[in-house]
């Protein structure tokens, strides 16, 4: 099949993770309109307070996820989870699109938002370890950083058409179009992408690393590898915390603040949305050739520079007066562009780290409570931490977690062949 190219089999699998970024990002794009159809508490910031602690519940079914698709993703195989996760990824998205706001249904509303969140938080948590670990696991060595960066291509490809969709929805249609259903749209769109890459995905084979591995008697657990590499686990941990915080402390955070401090983006509403596309680009432009720098100078060099990049812009960036155009551009394109350097890589990083056997369950556990603990409580408290004023704070928080995870995915070995 067409789809069994070595290329094109990376493209399919990549899009997946493409589309539950882009039902991410598009929830914390349009949660002001959520939040007035599902929370009218009658406060702007109560109800915006509530429509992300609902976007940190998915987050929270990220780690059951994980647990029940990465042992899925190891004793079944890479291909199968791939296809279940997208699934239910698609009808999550589906569900939030459809659902009646709270004036129609009362509260069933908002349970049945949560229940969609929870579904794709479920699916996030395998979605994530299973496309790590094929896009790992099929690219040839020598040229794992150019192959991994299209997963967070496509992911910013995704962004990209999220944000795009805010900015032309909000300038064509006006604030009353969008709040009036037209927010709606993207998880229409989500929920078509994900019935799109569930048929790329039917054709996908099989990786080599998961069918030698079946192959053989020999045993591996979770538990046997905490045991012997407790600290192993840790750094994969912990650099999965820092990779969830950062990404959306970034994507998702940086909008919360420009939206709650630019006198700027409060006389224009849409330079929001403009300086959020114009970074996702610059992040796009640069994945490949830092995947490119990666396959030169090692994976885990390139990372290591990005966290210490991010630690560094993430510091600045509270004493960043957003009161001009080029000021809410920079706060969106700098911290972009040094993501680029993490993420691009990513996929590559830690499967290597894990033995083959259990790497769907390590990844789909660390990773799943990571982004459960860090990535989804990001917005949420960076927005308590404005309210409060004690916002500088939040990006010390980001700042610290970048340098710890830098240290220690630094000291921890790989079983790759790929420089270090």
């Amino acid at each position: 099949m067409l789809v069994s190219h070595p290329i094109l089999t990376h493209r399919a699998a990549a899009l997946g993770h493409a589309v539950e970024n882009f039902d991410w990002l598009a929830y914390s794009v349009f949660a002001g309109y959520i939040a007035a159809e599902f929370f009218p508490t009658g406060d702007t910031l109560t109800s915006l307070m509530a429509t992300f602690a609902t976007f940190a519940v998915g987050f929270f079914f990220r780690p059951l996820g994980g647990v029940v698709l990465g042992r899925f993703t190891d004793r079944v195989g890479r291909r199968p989870a791939l296809m279940l996760s997208i699934s239910m990824m698609a009808f999550g998205s589906l569900l939030i699109a459809v659902t009646p706001g709270y004036d129609a249904i009362g509260v069933f509303a908002p349970i049945l938002l949560v229940l969609a969140r929870a579904i794709q938080g479920f699916s996030g948590g395998g979605e994530v370890g299973a496309v790590f670990i094929y896009m790992a696991e099929s690219a040839p060595d020598g040229k794992k950083g150019r192959q991994v960066s299209f997963v967070y291509i496509a992911v910013g490809a995704a962004l990209l058409l999220a944000s795009s969709l805010g900015t032309v929805m909000t300038a064509t249609l006006g604030t009353d179009g969008v709040a009036n259903g037209a927010w709606r749209v993207p998880f229409v769109v989500g929920a078509i992408m994900g019935l799109v890459v569930l048929v790329m995905r039917r054709a996908l084979p099989e990786t080599d690393e998961f069918t030698n591995a079946t192959s053989t008697q020999r045993r591996v657990s979770f538990l046997s590898v905490v045991k012997e590499s407790p600290g192993r686990i840790f750094a994969i941990f912990i650099y999965s915390a820092a990779a969830s915080l950062l990404f959306y402390a970034i994507v998702s955070g940086t909008g919360v603040l420009v939206s709650a401090t630019s006198s700027a983006v409060q006389e224009t509403p849409s330079l929001a949305f403009t300086a959020m596309t114009v970074g996702i680009v610059v992040h796009v432009l640069l994945m490949y050739p830092f995947g490119a720098l990666a396959d030169r100078y090692g994976m885990i060099r390139t990372t290591v520079i990005g966290l210490v990049t991010i630690a560094v812009i993430s510091l600045l960036i509270p004493w960043i007066p957003l009161d001009t155009v080029v000021a809410v551009f920079l706060v969106y394109i700098l911290p972009m562009a040094a993501l680029a350097m993490i993420v691009s890589v990513l996929p590559a990083v830690l499967p290597p780290m894990i033995p083959a056997e259990v790497r769907g369950i390590t990844l789909g556990i660390c990773f799943g409570f990571a982004s459960a603990l860090f990535g989804g409580t990001a917005p949420y408290v960076l927005t308590y931490t404005i309210s409060v004023g004690i916002m500088p704070w939040f990006y010390i928080y980001v700042a610290a977690l970048s340098l710890v995870a830098a240290i220690a995915i630094s000291r921890t070995p790989r079983q790759g062949k790929d420089p270090e």
